[in-house]
């Protein structure tokens, strides 16, 4: 990991369902006092009615990919593909 990527976090696992490329998210949580927060570079993030969140990002290779957590608070682990 270079430089930026120190500073933007931790690099969540989560990778493309097409070519299997990981993508450009982060995981930030300063301190234990902060609340934690998600870095996308090419993408956002959405809050559902029943307070999940989905991220909606784009790899390089131009497939959209959806995932989904299961939990109300943001967290490295958890997050589900959804299929379009």
């Amino acid at each position: 990991m270079g430089k930026m990527d120190s500073q933007r976090g931790q690099r969540l696992t989560l990778r493309c369902s097409a070519c299997k490329r990981p993508l450009g998210i982060f995981f930030n949580k300063k301190s234990v006092s902060c609340k934690a927060k998600l870095i996308i570079l090419d993408g956002s993030v959405h809050k559902t009615k029943n307070e999940t969140h989905k991220i909606h990002i784009r790899c390089k290779c131009g497939e959209k990919n959806i995932f989904e957590n299961q939990t109300s608070t943001i967290t490295k682990q958890g997050w589900k593909r959804i299929k379009l």
